[in-house]
């Protein structure tokens, strides 16, 4: 157990609840947008660039002089993860997506414990190796996009991506400790936002695999 400095302490708490506030919002949109009788329909290329310029607009606002509009974005972005999430879980049953919130729980604050107790900050060592890894899984989706139906392309891109993101969990989780005691400016909420991003993507694949079972079983 590591005994930090109580700034540090400070930082890491300040992030941690950014992340679950971030999830906790996102689901709670989740909710309100699946039993919405509204419907949902946007351009999915409007929608991918109007996510990413809300993400990069969240990470270069600075919460010192534009919080309002820093929390703003933030919340923009929280609804546009929520409503990625809406047409996959509307397939689920609510027992299946209780198992994945709890997969993802249990795989998040194990991996997360790990890392913060780790001797050393090893694991910030295999951000070139993740990057690379990255690159590689966003190579399968476009790959997966021009053969839909090659179950092994599938396979690789969700379990594949299910270890490649539990090891994010690691090397993001000792990133936020490292920045919380180097950096001398301290956005918390730019610091969560990769834990978070890890939460997100190891729910949906972890929805995939159960939901995958249950139909098996049929």
């Amino acid at each position: 157990m590591h005994f930090f400095h109580p700034e540090v302490q400070r930082r890491i708490r300040q992030c941690m609840m950014y992340f679950g506030s971030g999830l906790g919002l996102t689901g709670i949109m989740v909710g309100a947008m699946r039993n919405s009788t509204l419907p949902f329909t946007v351009n999915p290329w409007l929608f991918l660039i109007g996510s990413i310029a809300l993400l990069i607009g969240t990470q270069v606002t600075d919460i010192q002089f534009n919080p309002i509009i820093k929390h703003g974005l933030w919340l923009g972005f929280m609804g546009s993860m929520a409503f990625t999430l809406v047409p996959l879980i509307s397939m689920a049953s609510m027992p299946i997506i209780y198992d994945a919130l709890f997969a993802t729980g249990f795989t998040m604050a194990g991996l997360g414990l790990v890392a913060y107790n780790s001797p050393s900050e090893q694991f910030l060592q295999w951000g070139g190796a993740l990057g690379m890894a990255l690159a590689g899984m966003l190579g399968i989706g476009i790959a997966s996009l021009i053969w839909p139906n090659s179950p092994g392309l599938f396979s690789i891109w969700l379990y594949g991506g299910l270890l490649l993101f539990g090891a994010f969990v690691l090397f993001d989780t000792q990133k936020v400790i490292f920045n919380a005691k180097l950096k001398s400016q301290w956005d918390p909420i730019n610091e969560s936002l990769a834990i978070y991003m890890d939460a997100i993507i190891l729910f949906q694949r972890f929805l995939i695999i159960f939901m995958g079972r249950s139909q098996n079983k049929k």
